[in-house]
């Protein structure tokens, strides 16, 4: 009667596991990436809702713009109170897929086809 595992059984053992591993972390990072694009997706929706308050608020001047259009940015929302930072120091949002600040422009247009505002993100 054997009291363990022999060494050749453990070995196996740490081979099935370690291939489990390998074949599992690429499916893991793939996740993550999703994960974090699906974040950044986000993010831009709550940018163009906070750009739709803010050009709800100055309706007229869009209107009246030219070409019915404004540009702004997130440092802009941020500092008028329609959005909040990430950063103490700086007016920033940054991007969960590559950490770097969202810093497009955001063109907010007035569309008389259903009069009212329309606010979108434009990626640098």
């Amino acid at each position: 009667m054997k009291n363990g595992f022999t060494l050749i059984e453990l070995l196996a053992a740490m081979v099935i596991l370690g291939l489990l591993v390998i074949i599992t972390i690429p499916t893991y990072n793939s996740i993550l990436y999703s994960i974090k694009k699906d974040n950044l997706s986000a993010k831009v929706h709550n940018i163009e809702i906070a750009a739709l308050k803010y050009g709800d608020t100055i309706k007229d001047d869009v209107k009246n713009g030219p070409g019915s259009c404004i540009k702004t940015d997130v440092k802009e929302l941020i500092q008028k109170g329609y959005l909040m930072s990430e950063n103490d120091v700086l007016d920033e949002i940054y991007s969960p897929v590559d950490n770097l600040p969202l810093d497009g422009e955001i063109n907010i247009c007035y569309n008389y086809d259903e009069f009212d505002i329309n606010a979108k993100y434009v990626f640098d």
